[in-house]
């Protein structure tokens, strides 16, 4: 009698989607900042809605609050507490000035984040923190070199 092999069904594994959010600040309180807050908020949203490898993690949006301090930002601290819960995987920024304008503070940030197996991404300087094996202080001449690229200074003749 020949013999028979039983199959069983098997579910296909679907890759494992990566949980993104993303971070956006203005710090004045004008109507023209307002609306380029709430562009961020609608870019990222559709952003990260529209790939099919990221899941919905959320927006963090500090609304007129400055940018060198992270102390008073409810929305920073509250999106660094979810990565801390393993809610986030990668995080999203316009730019390296939107997360911090103080340096030892998006050092920490970023390092923190980065320890959490959270990857940082700051669009304008096109940057991802958590793919660089960089050491603080090459981390620092990087932040340096964007922040000169955004705010040039003017020869003077």
């Amino acid at each position: 009698m020949p013999e028979v092999t039983r199959l069983l069904p098997t579910i296909p594994q679907l890759p494992e989607r990566k949980k993104v959010a993303a971070y956006a600040r203005v710090s004045l309180e004008t109507e023209q900042l307002a609306h380029s807050l709430s562009t961020q908020i609608s870019y990222y949203n559709d952003l990260i809605q529209k790939n099919p490898e990221w899941e919905f993690a959320g927006i963090y949006a500090d609304r007129f609050i400055s940018g060198t301090s992270t102390k008073n930002r409810a929305e920073l601290n509250r999106m660094i507490k979810d990565c801390e819960a393993g809610k986030i995987d990668i995080v999203l920024c316009k730019s390296i000035s939107r997360l911090a304008r103080n340096t030892v503070d998006l050092l920490n940030v970023v390092r923190h984040l980065k320890g959490l197996g959270v990857s940082i991404r700051f669009e304008k300087e096109k940057i991802d923190f958590f793919n660089i094996n960089d050491t603080i202080d090459e981390a620092s001449k990087k932040i340096a070199k964007s922040r000169h690229r955004s705010y040039p200074v003017l020869d003077s003749e």
